[in-house]
């Protein structure tokens, strides 16, 4: 099909401020962009669809660089916490839950005390208390830590003898005894335990996760799955079964955890015929998050000066995952959150390079200082954001640091420094909707507040805010020569907003409030307000 767009401001990406005033498409390609005069002498506009935007802004296709979709489906299946002010709503809800419902186990996701008004701890005692007969687990919010009652740490087999097992550690109140939080690499042993889901589930899941994500402008992911539910094969055929290419079209990048490796290389042939499912680089985690204070810093926490974080993996254990991407010609994708986990990633990369004329991703690196922004300058790697990590995490995060030289959340400096970066929301940790992602970029402030924003030095302005989730996004991926900008020979992929972000620079406020209109995958539209 031909369409011809026009009627609105039509943003570029390609620099600052460009705008064209039609795009001419044909299929699932951009042929032609500039003066819509012009396009009518230099192409037979006779039986093209005439698109008016009546004055809608376009922009091309947002892409979230980070993020667990079928995660985000569940968020939106079972019960969520995450919305909740108080330890006192946490209890009432979980009370309903027990009360009304028959599931064998209680599970819910977005545990989150830092957004509590009481920030008062929860304990297995209290979970106890609500449920002492049905296991229950509460995933906090980061996902790198879970509370559970005395019955699911039973149905476990974890006692207070239980050692903490590599890369994890298992909560203990100060005498000793179980309080119930597992941290990291503990929650594995709880895991094998849960009941698992099936095959319909998981694609419910993922149909709720890419039916939402399009309504909010987004026209693809790179997505972190295939560990998590029933091992490569059938994870991977939920997403060909969904992302159809017809039905729901979704530009998705799969990367794969390493535990999967394995799986991956007795994989042959494409993922699909339609080019909307791919492989990504190999997925390692280097620690934890900060909520959990399992983020590997290079110094105690401030609050709790009995630890410094998580590493995951041993430094010998991280440099072997990476060797064996390197054997196979495989980049990596290594999440690191706390200084201390990038230092051990920029070495281990340094030692380690990927192939020729490719980049390595290290997701998060929200905890940095100027020697390792200077290592990274000379390194083939690109960082993958999560600017509303800004909103969630201030200002409990400076009691997590306190006085301490480490850059937090420094996207501006990396930027100025020359890095290449990449916009995501590690859904469902955080809501993958661009617009809060691009607001806690420029504004680095939570909605409504009355100062000037959190280390506001740091502040992007509205065009690298959106370069994240554009050109940001397709560079990261390996398509940055046909997908990430309106041009000709690029990919039509459009996310159209009812107004146009630029005007709101000086108002953020206004860019949460700005409707998504239409989501445009290969020249189709998918989503429609």
């Amino acid at each position: 099909m031909k369409r011809l767009w026009f009627g609105g401001p039509i943003y570029t990406m390609a620099k600052p401020g460009e705008k064209v005033e039609a795009v001419l498409t044909v299929g699932d390609q951009i042929v032609g962009t500039g003066d819509q005069k012009a396009l009518g002498e230099a192409f037979d506009l006779s039986d093209a669809e005439a698109v008016n935007l009546h004055g809608r802004a376009m922009y091309p296709g947002f892409v979230d660089s980070h993020l667990h979709m079928i995660g985000y489906g569940e968020q939106q299946l079972r019960l969520d916490l995450s919305e909740l002010s108080s330890s006192r709503s946490v209890i009432q809800k979980l009370i309903h839950e027990v009360e009304t419902t028959t599931d064998e186990w209680v599970i819910a996701d977005g545990l989150n005390e830092n957004n509590w008004t009481d920030r008062q701890m929860m304990s297995l005692e209290t979970l106890d208390a609500i449920s002492p007969y049905r296991p229950m687990v509460l995933h906090r919010v980061c996902k790198h830590a879970m509370l559970v009652n005395r019955m699911a740490l039973q149905r476990a087999g974890i006692d207070k003898d239980t050692p903490d097992p590599p890369g994890g550690v298992i909560g203990r109140f100060p005498d000793g005894r179980l309080n119930g939080w597992l941290y990291d690499s503990a929650q594995d042993i709880m895991k094998q335990t849960m009941p698992r889901p099936n095959q319909a589930y998981v694609e419910r899941a993922l149909r709720v996760s890419v039916e939402k994500l399009l309504s909010l402008g987004l026209t693809g992911g790179h997505t972190e799955d295939l560990a998590y539910y029933h091992g490569l094969y059938p994870t991977l055929s939920a997403f060909k079964k969904v992302i159809d290419g017809e039905r729901l079209a979704f530009r998705t990048q799969l990367l794969v955890n390493h535990l999967c490796f394995e799986e991956r290389e007795r994989f042959e042939g494409p993922i699909d015929d339609h080019g909307h499912l791919e492989w990504g680089p190999i997925k390692i985690f280097a620690d934890g998050a900060l909520g959990g204070r399992t983020a590997w810093l290079s110094h105690p926490y401030a609050d709790d000066n009995t630890t410094n974080g998580v590493a995951i993996h041993s430094e010998d254990e991280l440099e072997r995952l990476v060797q064996q991407a390197r054997s196979v010609d495989k980049t990596v994708a290594i999440h690191a959150i706390g200084d201390q986990a990038l230092a051990a990633v920029i070495d281990v990369l340094q030692h380690n390079p990927p192939p020729a004329g490719e980049v390595d991703r290290i997701i998060h690196a929200s905890l940095s200082n100027e020697k390792l922004i200077a290592q990274m300058q000379t390194m083939p790697v690109g960082l993958d954001l999560q600017p509303q990590f800004v909103l969630s995490d201030f200002p409990w995060v400076l009691d997590r640091i306190g006085d301490s030289p480490i850059l937090l959340y420094p996207w501006k400096t990396y930027l100025d420094r020359g890095l290449r970066v990449a916009g995501g929301s590690d859904a469902p940790i955080e809501t993958p909707d661009p617009r809060e992602g691009i607001y806690a970029a420029v504004a680095r402030r939570k909605k409504d507040s009355l100062h000037d924003g959190y280390i506001p030095q740091e502040k992007l302005s509205m065009y690298e805010a959106i370069s994240l989730y554009t050109t940001g996004s397709a560079w990261i991926s390996g398509h940055a020569e046909r997908r990430g900008k309106i041009c000709p020979n690029y990919t039509a992929d459009f996310s159209i907003f009812a107004a146009d972000f630029f005007t709101m620079e000086k108002d953020p406020e206004a860019i949460l409030a700005n409707p998504v209109s239409e989501t445009i995958v290969g020249g189709r539209t998918y989503y429609q307000a």
